[in-house]
């Protein structure tokens, strides 16, 4: 039913979000409309760049009554004046608009091995992670990448560890990565490409200024993630290069040594 608002209503009613935290809580209730709006199709553009494209323009428009958690972030939005629901609604809008073009089945198989490498509800994570990208336009490298994981370019692990090195980075930095690619040093760029374990320091030059490269998250970040089809990830490119350690690689460590929690 739509409200006079224009809001979707379903039996979880955008009344519960007066502000991000309600909506914290009630993370069930956005997952289970995050689920019925995965399938959606015929998606209608509102712009082509993310720039171009404002709130008021996606709360205003017929997208909102289509898609229930479009209508149910809408409704906090309108109804409370939550900005943080207006912007999730965004980039969620974002999402939707560019993953329509995978199939039922592919996003369903997505979700599976997502939810079975991270041990945790897919749609529920991937949710929380469109919620913490810090900016619209990460929402094309994500896309990016599933479209890379959906047509097994990439590992679900290797999905996963970008993902937390994409959440780390800040957006400006990454249109420096494929200075990387040969030894380089830019001042604090170096900083938060290698926090988010895209680089290592390739040379160590004692009283020197040191000089970072790519690892190899960070070939696949530029590669997939950015889509630079000009990039070739060298052959044989070590994989163990030091770099940022994501809850994947623990998990993975801790099955190697067969670890067993319950001795502690």
């Amino acid at each position: 039913m739509i409200t006079k608002f224009g809001i979707y209503r379903t039996n979880y009613s955008p009344r519960f979000f007066k502000h991000l935290g309600d909506m914290e809580e009630q993370n069930e209730n956005l997952t289970l409309a995050f689920n019925e709006s995965i399938d959606k199709q015929d998606i209608v553009e509102l712009g082509q760049n993310i720039g171009d494209v404002t709130i008021d323009m996606i709360s205003n428009s017929d997208v909102v009554s289509t898609i229930p958690i479009l209508g149910l972030l809408n409704g906090a939005y309108k109804v409370y004046k939550s900005v943080s629901a207006g912007r999730l609604m965004k980039k969620v809008y974002f999402y939707l608009f560019q993953t329509q073009k995978f199939s039922r089945e592919e996003k369903e198989k997505f979700l599976r091995e997502y939810a079975s490498e991270g041990h945790d509800n897919g749609a529920e994570m991937l949710l929380d992670l469109i919620r913490r990208l810090d900016n619209g336009n990460k929402i094309t490298i994500l896309c990016n990448l599933i479209n890379y994981r959906v047509n097994e370019h990439i590992s679900m692990t290797d999905f996963m560890r970008l993902t937390s090195s994409l959440e780390r980075v800040p957006i400006t930095d990454l249109r420096f990565l494929n200075k990387y690619t040969s030894e380089n040093n830019i001042n604090g760029v170096n900083d938060s490409l290698l926090s988010a374990g895209l680089i290592y320091e390739s040379t160590v030059n004692v009283g020197k200024t040191p000089l970072f490269r790519l690892n190899y998250s960070g070939y696949q970040m530029l590669r997939y993630g950015l889509d630079n089809h000009d990039i070739n990830i060298p052959e044989n490119f070590p994989k163990n290069i030091p770099g940022f350690i994501t809850a994947v690689d623990v998990d993975n460590k801790l099955s190697e040594e067969d670890f067993d929690a319950g001795e502690y």
